[in-house]
């Protein structure tokens, strides 16, 4: 038996997902691409949907191709990590879908339980919130893309029945990944902090929440965010215990198979002092992913400076080498 280590990187973007089994330098042994489904409504242009249930079923088919035609044991792979589209996905407390589709049957459980990325339906919402000035707007460039969490976060809320809301649980989708991969609810400073509102150093803003209309959530304590207490973890450090016993037999792993802190397919946060460390190991790989430069030192940009420095650097070699260190 080999005694070759190996790690595997997973990728969902907008219509498929992507594994591929890589050496500890980085090197391609094996991948595999499953299409994933995408709902519309025929009578709403603006509304993109898709299915955690699907996504996973396809991450674990496309891992399991990996594994078979490398003929690579499971035991020897010593970690995953997941990035995805910035995707809004919606579950109770015990993880089961909760259904994002406009009409009578909003709130309810069903499989149709994530707004995509492309989907516009919060353009209001998001009008609302940039006409507020909140300091938390300074992180994002001045304004917040009706494409980013919070905005269809209060579509649901104006929508859905207050009591099916508040049972439900809020992931940017790289989060849920490693969630239901770990059953650890821990969320990434990546997904938070470019697509939540997180603020670096002083966390959420419970003024900001009420004056959009979402209290409740800061008076609930955040839990159905994540990052109570400034809980949340940079990319690629280890998330709860790791892979579950029913995880890993879905995926063909092991179980406590090490699984890394997420990121945003496009978004990656990393402190500007790490830059120097991930990026020659990065351009291994190509691929355009955006540098957070502010997490520490830096308060935050003007208004006028835009928030992102873009750099070809790839997201996925990243997270595995993070997990190799």
């Amino acid at each position: 038996m080999s005694l070759e280590t190996y790690y595997i990187g997973i990728d969902v973007g907008t219509g498929s997902v992507r594994a591929s089994l890589v050496k500890k330098d980085g090197s391609v042994v094996a991948s595999s691409i499953h299409d994933t489904i995408t709902y519309r409504d025929p009578n709403d242009h603006r509304i993109f949907e898709q299915s955690t249930t699907n996504i996973w079923s396809n991450i674990c088919a496309a891992v399991k191709d990996c594994l078979s035609s490398s003929n690579t044991s499971p035991s020897a792979v010593k970690g995953l990590g997941f990035d995805a589209t910035c995707s809004l996905a919606v579950s109770d407390f015990q993880g089961e879908p909760i259904i994002v589709t406009k009409g009578e049957r909003l709130g309810q459980y069903g499989d149709r339980n994530v707004v995509l990325w492309a989907d516009h339906r919060a353009e209001k919402e998001a009008d609302l919130i940039n006409s507020t000035e909140s300091i938390v707007l300074d992180y994002v460039g001045g304004v917040m893309s009706l494409e980013m969490e919070i905005p269809n976060i209060l579509w649901l809320k104006n929508h859905m029945d207050p009591t099916l809301f508040s049972r439900c649980q809020f992931f940017d989708l790289p989060d849920f990944l490693t969630y239901r991969a770990t059953s650890n609810v821990t969320r990434s400073c990546c997904s938070l902090t470019c697509k939540c509102s997180y603020v670096p150093k002083s966390g959420w803003n419970a003024e900001f929440f009420k004056k959009i209309g979402l209290g409740d959530i800061a008076r609930t304590g955040y839990k159905q965010l994540g990052a109570e207490a400034s809980n949340l973890l940079t990319a690629g450090h280890p998330v709860g215990k790791g892979l579950t016993k029913g995880s890993a037999e879905e995926l063909g792993l092991i179980e406590g198979t090490p699984v890394g802190s997420g990121l945003i397919d496009a978004c990656v946060g990393f402190n500007y002092h790490e830059v120097e460390v991930f990026i020659p190991l990065a351009d291994m790989l190509g691929g355009l992913v955006q540098l957070q430069l502010d997490i520490k030192k830096m308060a935050y940009f003007p208004r006028s400076f835009h928030l992102w420095t873009h750099l070809s650097i790839a997201s996925l070699l990243l997270l595995v080498q993070a997990l190799v260190i």
